[in-house]
C-alpha cells in the first residue's frame, strides 16, 4: 500500500478490510485529518503510530480484535479532537495523552482499564464527552474530574465502582448526563448524522461476499456477548446463593413485604381514596403496579388529570450492576444541571439529594436496601420515576392531590 503521491489527502477510510496492523503507508500523509480503520483484524496499536500525521483530528478504530495499545500511542497529537477505540480487552492502563490537549471526545469502551490517571484533567481540559463503559475501574477519587469544566457527558457503566465519595464530581458544572447508554452521536451534529446515513446506504450496496464477512463478524460478536451474558448470569446466581438465607426465611420476608404493600394500598381512609391496580407481579421481590383508576369519595377520575407518573419494574436494565453500597452526602452537590440519573441495581440504603433539584428523570430499581425514599419536595421538577418499592410513590401521589 503506497500513498506517495497523495500528500494532500485529508480523509482516509479503510473499513472492513483485512488489515492486521496500522499501515505504515499513512506516514506519507502529513495532511491527513480523519482516519477510520473499522472492522479489520488489527490486534495492537504501537507507540507513536500517528506521529507523522500531525494534522489528524479524528481517529476511529472499532470492530477489530485489538488486545491493547502502547501507552504513548495517542500522545503528541496536537490537533486530535476525537478518538474512539473499542474492545481493547487486555488494555489495563489509561493511555498517556500528553500533547493531545484539544481532545473533546474520548471513547475507550469494553477494555480492561483499572484506574483514571491523576493528571487527566490537566492534559485534556477541553474534554466534553468521556466514555469508559465496560472497563474494570474500581474507585472514584475525590476531585477525579476537577478541571473538566466543559464535560457534559460521563459514561462509566459496567465497571466495579462501589462508592461515590464527596468531591468526586467537583468542577463538573456543565455535566448534563451521568448514565450508561449515551450514544457518541450526540456530539456529531447534523453533518455527521448525514454522513452516517450515507454510510448506511453504501453498506447496503456492498457485494454479497462482503455481506457474508460482516455476518460472520456479527455472529462472532453475538457469540462473545452471549458468553459475557452467561457469565454475568452465573455471577449473579453465585452472589444470590452466597447472601441468601433459608427458603423459609426468604418466603417469610416476601410475605411480609406483600402484606406491607397491601396495607399501603389501603391506607389514607380520611380521603376515602381508592387505587384500582391493573396488575401485580407476586414473583418479584419488589412490587410493580400500574395505576388504572383513582377515585375520591367513590367518584372515579381520570389518571391523566391525576398525575403523569408511570411506575414500572423491569426484569433487566440498561444500567449494569455496579454494587454501589454508599453515596456520600454531598456527592451530587456540584451537579446543578443534572436532568437524568440512573442508579438502578445497586445496594445503597440512603440517597442524598443535594444537587438534584433540576432532575427530571430518576431510575432507582432493584435496590432492596433503599427502604426510606427522600420526600417529593427534593425533586420539584421530576417527570419520570422508576422505583423499587411501590410505597415510595405515595409521597408523589399525595403531592399531586394537594
Amino acid at each position: 500500500m503506497s500513498f506517495a503521491n497523495l500528500k494532500d489527502l485529508d480523509y482516509l477510510q479503510l473499513n472492513e478490510n483485512r488489515l492486521s496492523e496500522i499501515p505504515n503507508a499513512i506516514e506519507l500523509l502529513p495532511n491527513l485529518e480523519k482516519l477510520q480503520l473499522k472492522s479489520n483484524n488489527i490486534i495492537y496499536i504501537p507507540d507513536h503510530s500517528f506521529i507523522h500525521n500531525p494534522r489528524l483530528i479524528e481517529l476511529e478504530v472499532k470492530g477489530n480484535f485489538i488486545r491493547s495499545f502502547g501507552c504513548h500511542a495517542f500522545s503528541g497529537m496536537p490537533m486530535l479532537e476525537r478518538i474512539v477505540i473499542s474492545k481493547a480487552d487486555q488494555q489495563t492502563v489509561f493511555p498517556d495523552l500528553t500533547g493531545s490537549h484539544r481532545l473533546t471526545i474520548i471513547q475507550f469502551d469494553r477494555a480492561a482499564i483499572e484506574a483514571l490517571p491523576d493528571d487527566l484533567c490537566q492534559k485534556v481540559a477541553t474534554l466534553q464527552y468521556l466514555n469508559l463503559y465496560n472497563n474494570k475501574i474500581m474507585q472514584l477519587k475525590e476531585n477525579s474530574f476537577r478541571g473538566l469544566s466543559k464535560l457534559r457527558d460521563l459514561i462509566m457503566g459496567n465497571n466495579f465502582i462501589r462508592e461515590i465519595p464527596n468531591g468526586a464530581f467537583t468542577g463538573l458544572e456543565r455535566l448534563e448526563n451521568l448514565f450508561y447508554t449515551l450514544d457518541v452521536s450526540l456530539h456529531q451534529g447534523r453533518e455527521r448524522d448525514t454522513e452516517r446515513a450515507r454510510e448506511r446506504h453504501r453498506e447496503r450496496e456492498r457485494a454479497r461476499d462482503t455481506e457474508r464477512a460482516r455476518e460472520t463478524q456479527r455472529e462472532r460478536e453475538r457469540h462473545r456477548e452471549s458468553e459475557r451474558d452467561t457469565e454475568r448470569a452465573r455471577e449473579t446466581q453465585r452472589e444470590r446463593e452466597r447472601h441468601s438465607e433459608s427458603e423459609r426465611d426468604t418466603e417469610r420476608a416476601r410475605e411480609t413485604q406483600r402484606e406491607r404493600e397491601r396495607h399501603i394500598i389501603s391506607l389514607r381512609p380520611c380521603w376515602s381514596t381508592a387505587l384500582i391496580v391493573e396488575q401485580i407481579d407476586p414473583r418479584a421481590y419488589s412490587f410493580g403496579f400500574v395505576v388504572k383508576e383513582v377515585s375520591f369519595f367513590g367518584k372515579a377520575i381520570s389518571c391523566h388529570s391525576f398525575f403523569f407518573m408511570y411506575i414500572f419494574i423491569f426484569g433487566d436494565s440498561d444500567l449494569v450492576d455496579n454494587r454501589i453500597q454508599y453515596i456520600a452526602e454531598n456527592a451530587f452537590k456540584p451537579l446543578n444541571n443534572l436532568q437524568e440519573l440512573n442508579l438502578g441495581d445497586n445496594q445503597f440504603s440512603h440517597l442524598p439529594t443535594d444537587g438534584l433539584l433540576k432532575l427530571k428523570k430518576l431510575l432507582i430499581y432493584k435496590n432492596k436496601y433503599l427502604q426510606n425514599f427522600p420526600p417529593s419536595k427534593a425533586f420539584p421538577e421530576i417527570q419520570f420515576l422508576t422505583l423499587t418499592y411501590s410505597y415510595h410513590c405515595c409521597k408523589f401521589i399525595q403531592t399531586s392531590e394537594q
